[in-house]
């Protein structure tokens, strides 16, 4: 027997205990328990149960909404703004413009070399957020399972990868050419493959945010969470184990789903303590 047509030995005891009308009809008219257990392992089961028979593991899906959170962070640091000045005049910032007029041949000298040292540690810096980024995106790749709930994960992941691979590679080619005009085109052409990054990540999230994770019975008490958002669409139990930071935080945005079993839903307004049932 299928487990989208049983119950759990927890729900079919809750069932029998709670003095249902049919129950007790049934008794009264002394249909067999073995018939009356049949019927209820048939029975089919409920909405929040379907759903979390394809939910993702709780600390794959939280994992993957941080990596992604963090993959954002790097991809919108790693842009580079003014970075090369297209005037002299643009250089004021370095204090090498007198207010003589033009530099000399040795002010412009200086003026090259520490624009070509703060250009050079500018790229540094975004190919460092663009490694970093490349990582967190790796990482989900690897950690994707192989569902049909994640499936809409593989497309927005691989193009995400691909733009930036492709943005490190333009940023290394700028390096040493900062003030050559087919550097300069490639700054904008990293900046267009950034942004394109960003919005893969953003499609990530999207797709992320609707899925739903299975925490029941598992010790999540380790687990730092850095915002309740991660935890949207965890369904778990009372074995289950939280850090004791967000355990209150967590019982606030949960609902009832079905005897002993809760799900984090995002702006949920309960009263008190308790937990709302759905």
């Amino acid at each position: 027997m299928t487990r989208k047509n049983r119950l759990s030995y927890g729900e079919l005891e809750a069932l029998l205990s709670a003095a249902d009308d049919d129950l007790t009809r049934a008794a009264t008219e002394r249909i067999s328990f073995t018939n009356l257990l049949e019927a209820l392992l048939a029975a089919e089961e409920d909405p929040a149960e379907a759903a979390n028979s394809t939910a993702l593991p709780a600390l794959t899906l939280v994992t993957l909404r941080q990596q992604a959170a963090d993959a954002a962070t790097e991809i919108f640091s790693a842009v580079i703004t003014d970075l090369f000045p297209h005037t002299l005049k643009d250089t004021g910032e370095y204090g090498l413009w007198g207010p003589s007029g033009a530099p000399s041949p040795e002010e412009k000298r200086e003026i090259f070399a520490r624009m070509a040292a703060k250009t050079s540690e500018r790229v540094k810096e975004s190919v460092q957020r663009i490694d970093r980024a490349l990582i967190n995106a790796e990482k989900m790749q690897s950690a994707v399972p192989e569902t049909p709930a994640a499936a809409e994960l593989e497309t927005p992941l691989s193009l995400l990868l691909r733009d930036l691979t492709r943005s490190r590679k333009a940023l290394l080619r700028i390096s040493g050419a900062f003030m050559d005009a087919d550097a300069q085109r490639t700054q904008g052409v990293v900046r267009g493959l950034l942004s394109r990054s960003a919005d893969h990540v953003v499609d990530i999230q999207g797709v992320l945010a609707t899925l739903k994770a299975d925490a029941q019975g598992v010790d999540m008490s380790f687990l730092e969470v850095s915002a309740l958002d991660e935890l949207i669409g965890v369904i778990w139990d009372l074995q289950t184990s939280w850090p004791d930071a967000w355990f209150e935080e967590i019982r606030r945005h949960s609902v009832n789903v079905r005897p002993g079993v809760f799900e984090i839903r995002r702006g949920l307004a309960p009263q008190g303590n308790a937990l709302v049932s759905a």
